[in-house]
């Protein structure tokens, strides 16, 4: 009986991680046509240097407190959601953030693209634009500042939560899902963080950098 119960264990351990390697490798949707898409984007001036990060924030009249990285190039299970404190020189929060499911994505690996309706992340500057949405009534709206991304708007890319993100913590990656179509979606203590820190500075015009790294 107990070897019996040892089996039935193992073979739903096994089932368990079959399936869920299955997900994360399985593209939610294919490419489509008419969509561009990308897998990198050159970056000025670059996430590795701060001054000049907070140089163009100056320049641009945008928050010199602080600002929002993104890098996609750590896996979604792990944070990669960071809020780097300029003063401080350091990062002083991060959370977990999924990626969009569109354009052949997979949890593993994110497609990039800067087209409407592909439901794809998209990499570069983005900056605050106001809280709230026709459709997330707790969220922060964002507007795109490079060519890799600057129809955020118009695809109504925002920084909200979801339950799925939240509540994953054990493994490598948040397995593809509708909650994110290409927004930053993060977790609920991540987004009130957000509003804490948002309600805190005095410029609410915050620098959002979503890119991949080298490593």
């Amino acid at each position: 009986m107990f070897k019996r119960l040892l089996y039935i264990c193992v073979g739903l351990i096994v089932f368990v991680c079959t399936s869920y390697f299955a997900v994360v490798n399985i593209p939610f949707s294919k490419k489509q046509k008419g969509m561009k898409y990308y897998t990198t984007a050159e970056q000025k001036p670059s996430f590795k240097n701060k001054q000049a990060l907070r140089a163009f924030c100056k320049q641009k009249e945008l928050n010199t407190n602080i600002c929002v990285l993104v890098n996609y190039s750590i896996p979604s299970g792990k944070p990669r959601f960071f809020v780097y404190d300029f003063d401080k020189n350091k990062i002083v929060y991060r959370c977990r953030c999924a990626h969009g499911l569109g354009g052949g994505s997979t949890a593993r690996i994110p497609v990039f693209s800067n087209s409407v309706g592909s439901k794809c992340s998209s990499l570069g500057k983005f900056v605050l634009t106001g809280t709230g949405s026709a459709h997330f009534k707790n969220c922060f709206r964002l507007r795109g500042l490079d060519e890799s991304n600057n129809n955020a708007e118009a695809r109504g890319i925002l920084i909200h939560s979801a339950t799925i993100v939240t509540k994953f913590r054990l493994l490598p990656w948040i397995p593809l899902n509708r909650s994110c179509e290409g927004c930053f979606t993060i977790t609920k203590g991540g987004l009130l963080k957000m509003h804490e820190l948002y309600n805190r500075e005095t410029n609410k015009h915050i620098l959002v950098y979503a890119y991949k790294s080298d490593n």
